[in-house]
């Protein structure tokens, strides 16, 4: 995250790369955002970029289907 010239950067590791996906991983990314957006106090609103459709789909419609334990 940007925010009045400093950088915040959250870590999460997701596993071996042979048990994971690319669209799991942009979920975990899309989440950490969101995290660090949450804990701007002083934030009254903030955006968070992606570039996976699938993804942002999966968060606006919520159907059952692989990565669905991370959208929840």
């Amino acid at each position: 995250m940007h925010r009045k010239g400093k950088s915040k950067t959250l870590k999460y590791k997701l596993g071996k790369v042979n048990e994971h996906t690319v669209y799991e991983a942009e979920l975990i990314g899309i989440y950490l955002g969101h995290v660090l957006l949450q804990k701007e106090k002083s934030l009254n609103h903030g955006i968070l970029s992606a570039d996976n459709q699938a993804a942002l789909k999966a968060i606006q419609r919520r159907k059952p289907r692989s990565g669905n334990q991370i959208v929840e």
